[in-house]
């Protein structure tokens, strides 16, 4: 999945069994908030209708994104990335 400055491989299998299951997906992320102190943040369900997995893709990179600008000291590596809309 391209990210602005380049591409973040995200594998797609968890997509495929939602559409094959007619599931959603829960993204989920665990922010640090101190010492040995965790958040669990669970965003709103991405749809993975259809057969082509790159809508529910770039719906995860929109929210990826936004956990990335707002945690960039907890996304190592990934904090010169930022969401685009084509797709190379």
């Amino acid at each position: 999945m391209s990210l602005g400055h380049g591409d973040l491989p995200i594998a797609d299998g968890a997509i495929r069994l939602a559409q094959m299951t007619n599931a959603r997906l829960i993204p989920v992320f665990g922010v640090r908030t101190g010492e040995m102190s965790y958040s669990v943040h669970i965003e709103k369900p991405i749809s993975a209708d259809g057969g082509d997995t790159l809508p529910a893709l770039r719906q995860y990179a929109d929210v990826l994104h936004q956990y990335i600008e707002r945690y960039p000291y907890q996304c190592r590596g990934l904090s010169n990335f930022s969401a685009r809309d084509d797709t190379t």
